[in-house]
């Protein structure tokens, strides 16, 4: 006899629980927070790195900068000493040139004007040479060129008398100056000797006279009458 089995289909039939399948899903939540984490890790590498860069990028155009700026700086530097020793190089020419023009004109005209030719450079006197100013007072010797000395001492030179006042450092146009305003060549010597002693101030003495007429009469420039000019210095008082 069948037994039949009464079934209520209303009733809810409970579900059994997967466990399996949660158990997966538990495992790829894991997973994908391991992979967001090391995203996040990468992130924060990549973003460091990225500063990194950027500051090394920065310090290499502050170096680039700066290394311009010395090279144009030495540039710079460069350029000018070169310029300058262009300069040097060509002032010294000029004076150079100068020179030898200065030489040939005096030695053109040495026949024809010995009172043209001037002291050398190398030329020093420190002491009078001739010995009989050793007995002439050194008050007398020392004290300023007066126009009474002057006026005497004027005739104690040869036929180049100019020569002595080139020698002198005085210019072609003070000696002309001084030729047209006096009739006799005594008084335009006087007035030329005047001259040179304003100009030289405490310096115009007759000692430094005496010593300039020596470098004149050494050289043959023009004649000096010394017998003449220590009687003066004797007789001046």
């Amino acid at each position: 006899m069948s037994r039949t089995l009464d079934l209520d289909v209303n009733c809810p039939i409970p579900i059994s629980e997967d466990k399996t399948s949660a158990s997966g899903t538990n495992a790829q939540e894991l997973q994908h927070d391991e992979k967001s984490e090391l995203c996040l890790q990468h992130d924060e590498k990549s973003e460091l790195c990225l500063q990194q860069s950027i500051k090394y990028r920065i310090t290499e155009t502050q170096f680039t900068k700066t290394l311009q700026d010395e090279t144009v700086d030495k540039l710079v530097d460069e350029f000018e000493f070169v310029n300058l020793a262009e300069k040097s190089r060509h002032q010294e020419d000029l004076r150079k040139q100068s020179k030898n023009a200065l030489i040939k004109a005096i030695e053109s005209e040495w026949h024809f004007r010995p009172y043209l030719w001037t002291q050398p450079l190398n030329l020093k006197r420190n002491v009078v040479p001739y010995h009989f100013l050793n007995n002439v007072p050194k008050e007398k010797l020392m004290r300023p060129l007066r126009e009474r000395s002057a006026c005497h001492l004027a005739t104690c030179f040869g036929e180049f008398w100019e020569s002595v006042f080139y020698h002198l450092q005085m210019t072609e146009q003070d000696v002309s100056i001084a030729k047209a305003d006096n009739k006799y060549i005594y008084k335009a010597a006087t007035m030329l000797l005047m001259k040179w002693a304003y100009k030289m101030a405490s310096r115009g003495t007759l000692k430094a006279l005496i010593d300039q007429l020596i470098i004149v009469s050494d050289y043959d420039l023009t004649q000096i009458d010394w017998e003449r000019i220590l009687h003066i210095i004797r007789e001046d008082d």
